[in-house]
């Protein structure tokens, strides 16, 4: 699978879990879809650094969205490190979820939009591929590291 359909595919999902966490009241419930959530972003971070935008460094014209990507993504596990240690029940919580879902949608945006469109005019299907096939690879053994 294309790496950019695969990226898109993920942030779907995070994004409805995202909205998910956000009508939640159930204390249980709400750690269940918030574990869902910082595990899906681990992996799917974990792949776009290590993988995807390391396949652009050698673009000078992408570096400053390159650097914002990266710099979006500390945003966010700094995020989710503050957010493992507040309680589910708390308002704290809910603004940091809040927080959460303003970065994870400023970052697909940029992502989606800008970058996506410029990794299309420099990367044919078939090598998006087998960055696609790479992406899963590093997930997967991410998560059996685990």
């Amino acid at each position: 699978m294309d790496v950019l359909e695969i990226i898109n595919e993920e942030n779907r999902r995070i994004k409805d879990l995202l909205s998910q966490i956000k009508s939640e009241s159930g204390k249980q419930q709400r750690k269940l879809l918030y574990d869902n959530i910082r595990h899906d972003l681990d992996l799917h971070i974990h792949a776009e650094s290590t993988v995807f935008l390391p396949a652009f460094k050698n673009y000078e014209e992408y570096q400053l969205i390159l650097n914002d990507l990266y710099a979006s993504q500390n945003d966010i596990k700094s995020l989710l490190k503050q957010i493992n240690s507040t309680d589910p029940n708390s308002i704290d919580f809910e603004n940091r979820i809040v927080e959460l879902i303003n970065h994870f949608d400023d970052h697909v945006a940029r992502e989606e939009g800008e970058f996506f469109f410029a990794v299309r005019k420099i990367m044919r299907r078939p090598e998006r591929e087998r960055i696609g096939r790479l992406f899963k690879a590093t997930q997967q053994e991410r998560e059996q590291a685990a």
